[in-house]
């Protein structure tokens, strides 16, 4: 249990380590009126997850394939994010993007037409301020919009609208909104943490080297919160902390030149059967991401030259396989590249996932990881009321009915919830299949 000190009497502190989307989304809802909060973000500056996202920040449709309710709360939150900037339409805005069906597309065109008919019914939130829903194109109407796609080689494609987000700018924005909160929420630049003092399992003291190469502390009564995404268990590893986690890396790729004509984005398949999302910049193409295991022991980190030749040839070979064979394509340069935190269950997810280390022996400690970019805000929302549930805000409350995010101390009900939503997606989805062949 908590010591008889809450953070709603401003005598016990919430220091929050990271300062990516959910380090930031937590700082900012901590600070709203109906919590009060003080908090400080330790934060040392190094791109995560958000700088390296390709910008797609809604619900994604073959979700609906394995969690159902995951879509659903996803379109809720990108609602609730553009509802907390309702005078910056430029941080979330919607995007047209052409999807041609080929040889590597892993379903035919019925199938998709079925999954983005059933994903419009359970993700209706996100359509109330979209331009259009989707719309089934003719291979010959997709050569005339897109002239540099290969020819004869798509059966049909696909229109639809996607929300998304420039991660730079997003960051930018939800930084300095939370600085409008100066009273409640301050930033600390720092260069790494040095190390943490416990005391009848209670972390009391946050040692760490600031940005000019001191030595600084934090201490006192605090609850603190790792947010530190793919350091999370290089930040905790003093403690002796293992996460059941993997890390997955996610590879960008820049070709210079202009390849396509309309303002739409374009999603294609590997030949894996992944989905690639090409975006037409000014002067340059960018396309990925790769979505492959991150070996560190095979020397496969991209920020050494060369160490990223397969991610970079596997996008080299998607965009020249959809494009005209006398379209010359040129040797894929790196762009950027980035982690995404993927608990070990044997069912792939992308819920966010709340630790609270009181069985590693640390009362005050927790860490999280917000799954899907767009989730940050709806998992800093859990984590308030988990705290408050705790006993931490001086009152307790109670967790909500749903949760979207996944208890990491409980792994074997996390599959067990995870194959119940599966299973449920895939009936969902096989009742909808079955009318759509029965009645059209």
């Amino acid at each position: 249990m908590p010591p008889n000190l809450k953070m709603r009497d401003r005598r016990i502190k919430l220091v929050i380590i990271g300062g990516g989307i959910l380090g930031r989304s937590l700082a900012h809802e901590a600070a709203k009126p109906e919590w009060g909060i003080k908090s400080a973000v330790l934060d040392n500056g190094q791109p995560g997850t958000t700088e390296s996202a390709t910008g797609i920040w809604d619900a994604r449709a073959d979700h609906l394939l394995r969690d159902v309710d995951s879509v659903e709360q996803t379109a809720r939150a990108v609602i609730d994010w553009q509802n907390e900037f309702p005078y910056e339409p430029y941080v979330v805005k919607p995007k047209r993007f052409l999807m041609p069906v080929g040889p590597n597309t892993p379903h035919g065109s019925f199938a998709f037409d079925a999954l983005l008919e059933l994903y419009e019914k359970i993700a209706y939130l996100r359509c109330y301020r979209l331009p259009g829903k989707y719309q089934v194109v003719s291979a010959s109407m997709a050569e005339q919009m897109e002239p540099n796609l290969r020819k004869n080689h798509f059966s049909s494609a696909f229109l639809f609208w996607l929300w998304t987000v420039d991660p730079f700018a997003f960051l930018r924005k939800i930084r300095n909104e939370t600085t409008v909160f100066s009273e409640f929420s301050r930033t600390l630049y720092i260069n790494k943490i040095l190390g943490f003092k416990v005391r009848n399992s209670f972390v009391e003291e946050i040692a760490f080297e600031d940005h000019a190469g001191k030595k600084a502390r934090i201490d006192g009564p605090m609850v603190i919160i790792n947010t530190t995404g793919p350091w999370i268990e290089e930040t905790l590893r003093c403690l002796g902390i293992r996460f059941p986690v993997e890390l997955k890396l996610g590879v960008q790729a820049k070709f210079s030149g202009h390849y396509f004509q309309s303002d739409s984005g374009l999603i294609t398949f590997g030949r894996d059967g992944k989905y690639v999302i090409c975006l037409q910049k000014n002067g340059y193409l960018q396309v990925g991401p790769t979505n492959s295991p991150f070996l560190p022991f095979l020397g496969r980190l991209p920020s050494k030259l060369g160490t990223a030749d397969y991610d970079l040839g596997y996008l080299e070979e998607t965009l020249s396989d959809i494009l005209k064979e006398s379209y010359p394509v040129p040797t894929a340069e790196m762009l950027k590249y980035g982690w995404r935190v993927k608990p070990k269950y044997f069912i792939d997810t992308d819920r966010p996932v709340i630790w609270h280390h009181r069985k590693d022996g640390y009362n005050n400690l927790y860490s999280a990881v917000p799954g899907k970019m767009v989730l940050g805000l709806l998992t800093a929302r859990e984590l308030m009321t988990r705290l408050a549930h705790d006993g931490w805000l001086g009152e307790t409350a109670l967790l909500p009915k749903i949760s979207l995010a996944l208890d990491g101390k409980r792994p074997y009900r996390n599959q067990l919830k995870l194959l119940w939503l599966y299973l449920k997606s895939n009936l969902i989805l096989a009742i909808h299949f079955i009318r759509k062949v029965l009645f059209g």
